[in-house]
């Protein structure tokens, strides 16, 4: 292994944990609060779909089965596209409260956004 892929290999460590610390500090919060609306829940989503990457880094450390890894190397761009996809939902969400001229439903919303982000994101993995 050169300079450039041990940096790289470092930079993707320190960014798995930075991930994984700041996801768990965000679930700890989220567990303990009393009140919970549905842009938190919006939130939520994002933040354990962002964590399955290093999850998923870290089980393919400590697992030695070539199916298992298969499958999680799969997901990956699935996981990315979902990821990506609900933060678009989430900037929707929060334009439709702020502009707060369009009555919706929050619940319909998160649900629709969930349906819509996931056969997206399964579609992609097809391709």
């Amino acid at each position: 292994m050169g300079f450039e892929e041990d940096i790289y290999e470092i930079e993707a460590w320190v960014s798995n944990i930075i991930i994984i610390i700041a996801s768990f500090i965000f679930l700890s919060k989220f567990i303990a609060l009393k009140g919970k609306n549905y842009g938190l829940y919006m939130i939520l989503i994002l933040n354990v779909s962002d964590l399955t990457f290093p999850l998923t880094n870290i089980i393919q450390l400590f697992v030695d089965n070539p199916t298992v890894e298969t499958i999680l190397s799969s997901m990956g761009p699935a996981i990315y596209r979902f990821s990506l996809y609900w933060s678009t939902a989430i900037a929707l969400f929060v334009y439709l409260v702020v502009q707060g001229e369009r009555l919706f439903n929050p619940k319909i919303f998160v649900i629709w956004a969930m349906v819509v982000c996931t056969l997206f994101s399964l579609f992609y993995s097809l391709l």
